[in-house]
């Protein structure tokens, strides 16, 4: 018991020291730990104002006001070669058409996912969601609003509920594929020839899942090309 007594407090001691140190630990690792991230918070800002800066450069570029697209391109090409953390520099135009992207070659206007994703399982599941996409919601989506309110809107403006599903009308029938065509660009002529074919399908069957069916079909056959034949243009 004596023997115990006097260890006691020698162990009280020891718990007292390694709970001092302790908490000093804890606090020195801390101090560190807020040190890092103001660091890397410091760094981080550093990089955002030079990138700020250097996109305020070609922003306010003599070329981008005299609308000389070839010069400005050259341009954003060079700030992107001086800037590590830059992966590309994109123009659009007000009607979304894109004018400039450094990531393409010069003359190369074409998503290329082969070359985008360096990873083959991120380039994988990237062009399945695409497919998928293609396959399973863009036919809902568009059919819905192209052979459905604006094929029925065509009929009767003031109230495109008072037009039946699939109801004939010649100005649909024309109308509706012209201005299908126009969303889908270079390819306007196939998108003309398509949309005639699809508003055939619609007037002759009453159905708009025919239509879904059809254009999700198409879309799938699509997909499976442009996947076999690298054709990027076309998707």
């Amino acid at each position: 018991m004596l023997a115990l007594g006097g260890m006691l407090p020698l162990a009280l001691l020891a718990f007292v020291g390694l709970a001092y140190d302790f908490k000093e630990q804890t606090s020195l690792t801390h101090q560190r730990a807020l040190e890092t991230t103001r660091a890397l918070a410091t760094a981080v800002d550093a990089e955002i104002d030079r990138s700020i800066a250097a996109l305020r450069v070609l922003a306010t570029s003599e070329a981008l006001d005299r609308g000389d697209i070839p010069a400005f391109e050259a341009a954003a090409r060079r700030a992107v070669a001086s800037q590590p953390g830059w992966r590309f520099v994109s123009l659009a135009g007000l009607d979304g058409r894109h004018l400039v992207n450094t990531f393409f070659k010069p003359g190369e206007n074409v998503f290329n996912p082969d070359i985008f994703f360096t990873n083959p399982n991120t380039r994988w599941a990237f062009e399945g969601v695409r497919l998928f996409g293609a396959v399973l919601v863009v036919p809902f989506m568009e059919e819905l609003f192209w052979r459905d309110f604006c094929w029925r809107s065509i009929i009767a403006p003031n109230d495109f509920k008072l037009a039946g599903v699939g109801e004939w009308d010649w100005k649909a029938f024309v109308i509706v594929p012209l201005i299908f065509a126009v969303v889908h660009g270079n390819c306007w002529l196939t998108a003309i020839g398509w949309g005639l074919m699809i508003g055939w399908l619609l007037a002759y069957t009453k159905s708009l899942g025919a239509c879904i069916i059809a254009h999700a079909t198409t879309n799938l056959l699509l997909g499976v090309y442009v996947l076999y034949s690298k054709q990027w243009s076309l998707w």
